[in-house]
């Protein structure tokens, strides 16, 4: 029964990349109203699920369309060391003054600025689809 419903989402899958989106004006006006980066929009990736999401919303709404996130976690867990390192000294330039009286946690915050990572991730994506639906 599993692969029944995975053959079937393949075939969905197929369905909506072989979809003639430009000559569907709803297309226009559903791109036109997402708000992302233009180099986000400029990534074939990134059009390809905003794709999928228009074809689930107006033609097949069995369709099941992943996050962006899943895709992208390998490359997201070999980055995530470096903007680790770099986040933390981005805030201590912005605010010496509170490094200072918590120099002696520097494990601790080390800890708490991963998660703060994963949130802003979490919180960028959120909005991002927020504003598909």
């Amino acid at each position: 029964m599993g692969e029944e419903r995975e053959d079937s989402q393949k075939i969905k899958r197929i369905a909506a990349a072989a979809y003639d989106y430009d000559n569907d004006p709803r297309w226009a006006e559903y791109w036109s109203n997402i708000l992302i980066p233009p180099h986000m929009a400029a990534r074939s990736d990134v059009v390809d699920h905003y794709k999928r999401k228009f074809y689930q919303r107006y033609i097949d709404p069995d369709l099941v369309v992943e996050s962006m996130s899943q895709p992208t976690q390998a490359s997201a867990s070999s980055t995530s060391s470096a903007t680790a390192n770099d986040r933390p000294r981005q805030r201590n330039s912005a605010n010496p003054g509170s490094t200072t009286s918590r120099s002696s946690g520097t494990s601790t915050n080390a800890g708490s600025n991963t998660t703060s990572v994963r949130w802003d991730r979490q919180t960028i994506q959120f909005s991002v689809n927020a504003w598909v639906m």
